[in-house]
């Protein structure tokens, strides 16, 4: 799940078979963009959820639904370093989405030592 696909929206990122759901950098900037790529080999329904995704986060939004039914939310983000406000939208989606798993990825610049990092930042007191 890549989170900085360098994608343009006049060349949309693609890779071979496997269905994309991709997000450019807003603009138009040609660096950083996030995307989701289904291995089709991979028994799992996924479907975007563009309802919960917004122009104040960059960050894509999936409900996967696996082959022995779980359910869960899958967000890919990139949370640039002292933005704190992009966490807070981030987790305003994730309280909108109405789902009791949820699975995020990506590069969130968040530091706390709950994950092992040696200092605390104020995106990881949010994402606490």
């Amino acid at each position: 799940m890549p989170n900085r696909t360098w994608e343009k929206k006049n060349w949309p990122l693609q890779c071979s078979s496997w269905p994309v759901f991709s997000r450019p950098r807003p603009n138009n900037a040609g660096h950083g963009g996030v995307a989701i790529i289904i291995n089709p080999a991979n028994n799992v329904f996924i479907q975007r959820r563009t309802d919960l995704e917004k122009d104040s986060v960059e960050a894509i939004c999936a409900s996967v639904i696996t082959e022995c039914n779980l359910k869960f939310l899958l967000i890919t983000a990139y949370i640039p370093p002292n933005e704190t406000s992009q966490m807070t939208d981030l987790l305003e989606i994730i309280k909108s989405a109405d789902c009791d798993h949820v699975v995020i990825t990506g590069d969130l610049n968040a530091k706390s030592p709950d994950w092992n990092n040696a200092s605390l930042n104020e995106s990881g007191k949010i994402l606490e």
